[in-house]
């Protein structure tokens, strides 16, 4: 049952090897979380397809960010999305 969703990306590649254009920049995809005893989460994610990371917040901040969301604007332009035209058109 999903109760709240964030208005904005959990996570978003920001370092060089998130970014790395060797194979598939600026992509990240997380994998796997640890709920540790003491609260923290920790959120395993591949990065660019060469690197594998771990990044960590508590439960509250987590559920604070789904709940409470704050505005929010992607940091890069993208242009529309213009659908191909199909040959048999």
């Amino acid at each position: 049952m999903v109760r709240a969703q964030p208005v904005a990306p959990l996570m978003s590649p920001e370092t060089a090897y998130e970014c790395d254009t060797t194979f598939r920049p600026n992509t990240i995809f997380p994998t796997g979380a640890i709920l540790e005893p003491d609260g923290e989460v920790e959120i395993y994610y591949g990065a660019a397809d060469n690197s594998v990371a771990v990044a960590t917040a508590s439960v509250e901040r987590l559920l604070a960010f789904c709940l409470d969301p704050v505005a929010y604007e992607h940091p890069r332009k993208h242009p529309a999305f213009q659908p191909p035209l199909s040959r048999h058109a």
